[in-house]
């Protein structure tokens, strides 16, 4: 160790005290007297700084004081990651520098740091050392008496921190962690999202937040600080309505989560969940209020009927009535557990969380053809950077179909919701022969009338394809189907090997809607013989 970095006179007399309390940036009082420091955060969960870990008293009374400078001036949130930081990295793995009797604290330090360094950067995690090289630099400029030298504080403040893996599960495609698959196991969620019946509160919010998840892609916290009030009809006078959430922004650096706001467009089918969850909250009541008077109180929209008792413990009265984070994780995988929604990707349970849906929002909007700026505008990102990972991937995400999956998965994904004509039956428009529904593609076919549009309006989709998914469209029975499917099939292999895989992806609900036709024909005249 080199010997210019000495060990201070010890001068304890001199130490400033411990305040009693501080002011967070964001106005909230953090009891500091103790030395179990309750913060308030935007998550909901606990986030208690334990400082009766901490033997080595310089250590305990250097990181106090740090933490309290991070309170006031960053926010309490980040004065409990470095104190996780710094008791993970520096006393976890080392605890025999955790001692109350350490004899040179100053070199010790120092010598601590160092292997910590060597560890991280051993594992190219280096990243993770940010927020204690910012306390040992703090130290030196402000704690030098109790054992921070300046000269190894300028060796720090020359290690450059690399920042820290992006997109990680994106990247790698992870079956558990990484986008959904858009046929397999998205498209079983919004069926039974549409099919699902609610009797207990805890099933509204899992309808709710699925939909949520799935519209918008927010992270949990937004779900968290919404409000009843944030559900808004932006259209009153008209016959009908158009819905928008207000989403509280958060992560912006903003003193209080709901200081700002953006509105999003909610698609009118998912409107009825969150109005059938407000509803819902109306029939529980806390048992106690906390001093809140519930006249014109806005509830959250995900009320917390049995109080937030990290809010409580520290006194943030904001969050009294809201979920930790951690909660949205719990209604999604209970949601998927209610209705047993198995991937045929791994055979199990499909894995959900808003991680997860966040993901599958991005990759699928980018297959769409989203820019990046769209992208970031919808992810509520501020740098364009940060939705870089889902481009890098736009020409890997779509796979080749597997052929023996469409007969099976076809009949439970349900993308067909039109209605089939049997034979003898008359159709809605039939007499109207712009309304018939004619496949051309094949060579020398005759009369191969796939069905009949039953819609009385004018028609934007693009026949026959479009009209596969529409509701409107009335298949028959009797036409041949099969050739259609086989012609899609072979189109899409064409585009996935040509290169044009944003085109190949773009069919694959089709070909399973198709296919549902398909085996439907073949139940109708499996029946007849």
């Amino acid at each position: 160790m080199n010997q210019a970095f000495r060990k201070r006179p010890d001068e304890v007399g001199l130490w400033e005290p411990i305040p009693k309390s501080v002011i967070s940036s964001e106005g909230h009082v953090v009891y500091t007297s103790g030395l179990q420091w309750h913060m308030p955060t935007t998550s909901g969960r606990f986030a208690t700084l334990k400082f009766e870990r901490i033997h080595n008293l310089r250590f305990r009374y250097a990181l106090m004081r740090y933490c309290v400078h991070v309170i006031r001036t960053t926010s309490a949130v980040s004065a409990y990651s470095s104190w996780v930081d710094c008791h993970r990295f520096l006393l976890l793995p080392y605890p025999e520098f955790n001692r109350a009797d350490i004899a040179d604290f100053e070199l010790e330090l120092i010598s601590y740091y160092e292997k910590m360094i060597a560890a991280t950067r051993q594992e190219h995690k280096l990243y993770q050392v940010s927020s204690t090289k910012s306390w040992y630099l703090w130290g030196c400029q402000y704690l030098s008496e109790v054992g921070f030298n300046a000269e190894y504080g300028n060796v720090l403040e020359a290690l450059k921190i690399p920042g820290g893996p992006k997109g990680e599960a994106v990247k790698n495609e992870d079956v558990d962690a990484g986008p959904l698959h858009r046929i397999y196991e998205l498209q079983p969620l919004y069926n039974a999202l549409h099919t699902t019946t609610c009797t207990k509160i805890a099933e509204y919010q899992q309808r709710a937040a699925l939909a949520l998840f799935i519209a918008h892609g927010r992270n949990p916290a937004n779900l968290s600080w919404l409000r009843e009030s944030d559900l808004i009809n932006v259209a009153p006078g008209l016959d009908e309505p158009c819905w928008v959430i207000r989403y509280p922004r958060i992560k912006k650096r903003l003193l209080n989560p709901r200081d700002d706001f953006v509105e999003v467009q909610l698609p009118a089918e998912f409107a009825p969940y969150i109005q059938d969850l407000i509803a819902a909250n109306r029939d529980f009541e806390p048992s106690d209020w906390m001093g809140i008077d519930p006249e014109g109180f806005d509830r959250p929209l995900f009320f917390n009927h049995n109080v937030n008792t990290a809010a409580a413990a520290s006194g943030h009265c904001g969050a009294y009535f809201n979920y930790e984070s951690a909660y949205f994780s719990t209604l999604l995988q209970g949601f998927v557990l209610r209705h047993s929604i198995v991937s045929p990707l791994t055979g199990m349970l499909v894995h959900l969380s808003p991680r997860r849906l966040r993901y599958t929002l991005a990759t699928n909007l980018v297959k769409d053809g989203a820019t990046q700026r769209q992208l970031a505008q919808i992810l509520d990102h501020t740098d364009l950077q940060h939705v870089q990972v889902y481009f890098d991937l736009a020409g890997n995400i779509v796979e080749l179909l597997d052929k023996a999956l469409i007969g099976p998965y076809a009949q439970m994904l349900r993308f067909f919701k039109g209605d089939f004509i049997v034979p003898g039956q008359k159709a809605v428009n039939e007499d109207d022969l712009g309304k018939h529904i004619p496949f051309i593609y094949i060579e020398d076919a005759q009369n191969i009338d796939l069905g009949v549009c039953g819609k009385h309006s004018l028609c934007a989709l693009h026949p026959p394809y479009s009209c596969y998914k529409c509701p409107k469209f009335q298949a028959y029975l009797d036409a041949d189907h099969e050739a259609v499917l086989l012609h899609l099939i072979n189109e899409r292999e064409e585009k996935f090997r040509s290169a044009d895989k944003r085109i190949a992806g773009q069919l694959d609900e089709i070909i399973f809607a198709v296919a549902q036709v398909v085996e439907k024909c073949k139940e109708v005249k499996a029946g007849a013989a």
